[in-house]
């Protein structure tokens, strides 16, 4: 399965001043898989969009948080990779998991 993520370039790990951005995409992707979406809020824009397969897209932090949830509820060993990270004014990556 892959996914697509759409932010704003300079909202995307600017609480911690993260200039490896994968790093944010690693960070994002890793607490969605252990079921930490609230580490989502200092990692993901409040209108945040992901354009997932299967019905999964979000476009609002809150929306994304509860895909999560249900995705770790019904398979509690989802784990995802990061394949590749393309950066130029608004963040588009995919993911396969």
């Amino acid at each position: 399965m892959s996914a697509t993520f759409e932010a704003p370039f300079a909202s995307l790990g600017r609480q911690w001043g993260v200039e490896d951005h994968s790093s944010v995409v690693a960070r994002w992707l890793a607490a969605g898989d252990s079921g930490d979406v609230e580490a989502f809020d200092d990692l993901l824009h409040g209108d945040v969009v992901v354009h997932a397969p299967r019905g999964l897209s979000t476009e609002h932090l809150e929306a994304e948080k509860q895909v999560w949830r249900d995705a770790v509820a019904a398979m509690p060993d989802l784990r995802h990779e990061v394949q590749e990270v393309l950066v130029q004014g608004t963040w588009k990556w995919h993911v396969s998991s």
